[in-house]
């Protein structure tokens, strides 16, 4: 399997690499910092409005509350 690196972000995964709650966390530093994932700055920040969806009856339930909670705070 070749892996293939393109500009300035050669660390950079696959999007379906990536869940929700470290999209969101990107997304937020993105706009809250002005910052790429490899920390470079960013010419314009975007503005963005962040939302997320959870479904409460996925499995593991025991870790949706927890989820949920990581997503608002944008952590990852």
């Amino acid at each position: 399997m070749t892996t293939r690196k393109f500009g300035n972000h050669p660390q950079s995964k696959n999007v379906y690499d990536i869940d929700s709650i470290q999209l969101v966390s990107l997304v937020k530093k993105m706009r809250d910092e002005g910052k790429f994932l490899n920390d470079e700055d960013i010419d314009v920040a975007p503005k963005l409005f962040i939302g997320a969806a959870a479904n409460p009856f996925a499995d593991p339930f025991e870790y949706r509350v927890y989820r949920l909670a990581n997503k608002i705070a944008g952590r990852r």
